[in-house]
């Protein structure tokens, strides 16, 4: 019996190995994607051109300059009219740069229907939903806030991500300070957005 105890134990952490090399390589598919929210949607629309001029009108950016591999609505026409929203747009760049000046002038969007998000896998993104409560509420007691892929760092720290939803009596930064990484990394991004992507939408705005 212990000797199967044993067995099962390191199958598990073996599939506990490959299902974290699954998801940092669905990470590395999705880096440059970002989904677009609360576009109005028109029919027979070229999401290209619906696309450029929201980046011109709204982001003040030379949106027709930029190069993307491929730009299209996420989910069906009816599941968007039953819900009486826009559907998503999202869009592959080719440019990494092109996406930094995108996501950077997201900032535009504060206050408005609209908002940016990146494009995680499904178990990334459920772990920043349940962090970006925590985050929203450091953030309002003036703590420096970075969310990194699905890591949270407050002052410094990181912050576990809670298996229920978060209250206002939930523990935030654990006891053990960051070794691997410090706030001061200039790899460290604010993170980004609410409701986003799977083709799905995400949860943390990028101008968050």
């Amino acid at each position: 019996i212990e000797n199967l105890k044993q067995q099962n134990s390191e199958l598990q952490a073996k599939m506990g190995e490959m299902q974290g090399k699954i998801i940092d390589m669905q990470c590395h598919n999705m880096k440059y994607n970002l989904i677009f929210s609360g576009i109005p949607e028109f029919e027979n629309e070229n999401c290209y051109t619906t696309l450029r001029s929201f980046m011109t009108d709204h982001l003040n950016v030379d949106a027709y300059n930029i190069a993307f591999a491929n730009v299209h609505r996420i989910g069906s026409r009816s599941d968007s009219k039953r819900r009486g929203k826009p559907r998503s747009i999202i869009a592959r760049f080719i440019h990494n740069d092109d996406l930094l000046m995108v996501k950077n002038a997201a900032r535009k969007l504060k206050g408005k229907p609209y908002w940016i998000t990146e494009q995680y896998p499904q178990e990334i993104e459920d772990r920043r939903r349940r962090l970006y409560p925590i985050a929203k509420a450091e953030r309002k007691k003036s703590s420096r806030v970075s969310l990194v892929r699905d890591r949270l760092y407050v002052n410094g720290q990181l912050v576990d991500a809670p298996n229920e939803p978060f209250t206002a009596d939930s523990p935030t930064v654990q006891s053990t300070p960051i070794r691997a990484r410090s706030q001061n990394d200039s790899s460290l991004s604010e993170g980004t957005r609410p409701p986003f992507k799977r083709f799905r939408v995400g949860s943390t705005p990028v101008y968050d």
